[in-house]
């Protein structure tokens, strides 16, 4: 799944490491006070803070599934 990814000091990445949107949220996930950093690419070049992501963006045909089990679906 491609999804883009753009930071709050308008940088843009895309990145297709998440096979799913839920997969990419449940690494962005953090507590108070810590510094949460993931890598959008295989090798590990690009490293983001979480807490600096401004807004995310599904690239592409996607078949969305929602379950209603799930925290990050809001009503």
């Amino acid at each position: 799944m491609k999804i883009k990814v753009v930071m709050d000091s308008g940088k843009e990445y895309v990145t297709e490491k998440f096979p799913t949107m839920k997969a990419f949220l449940e690494k962005n996930i953090s507590t108070p006070n810590t510094i949460n950093l993931i890598t959008l690419d295989e090798k590990g070049k690009i490293l983001v803070n979480t807490s600096h992501i401004s807004s995310i963006e599904v690239l592409g045909d996607v078949k969305v599934e929602y379950d209603d089990s799930d925290p990050l679906v809001y009503d």
